[in-house]
């Protein structure tokens, strides 16, 4: 679905050996996990939060999420914690991922378990950077 202030750019050409083949088509996106954050409502930790000087903690830790379109295919990477801020993603970790993660995995999978041939691997990344 597109937004009004959003323009559509596809290259039709580049898409036409990928239709057809969940397993080829990717989805990424990232996200951030609080992981030492105490939870808001609980029977367990009601008496936790009302300590005096007692501040909530915002460690961090910066998910990115892949997934193939047949969902048999799902890998995350993830970006060291950061105290008090969002840990966002740099280009370098991104082109990282993408090369030392992503692709070593999708050809794996491909391999693996489709039986596709090594030079014959392929797939369509889809990254929403919103």
């Amino acid at each position: 679905v597109a937004r009004e202030h959003q323009q559509l750019n596809v290259d039709v050409v580049s898409i036409q050996p990928f239709k057809g083949e969940l397993y080829e088509m990717y989805n990424a996106d990232e996200t951030g996990l609080f992981w030492n954050s105490l939870p808001n409502s609980t029977m367990a930790s009601w008496r936790e939060s009302n300590i005096p000087g007692l501040e909530a903690s915002k460690q961090c830790v910066s998910l990115l999420l892949f997934a193939n379109a047949g969902g048999d295919n799902l890998l995350v990477s993830w970006c060291g914690n950061k105290s008090n801020k969002m840990a966002w993603f740099t280009r370098e970790f991104f082109e990282g991922c993408f090369h030392h993660v992503f692709v070593h995995a999708v050809r794996q999978f491909q391999m693996t378990i489709h039986g596709v041939p090594r030079q014959e691997v392929k797939a369509l990344l889809i990254f929403d950077n919103d």
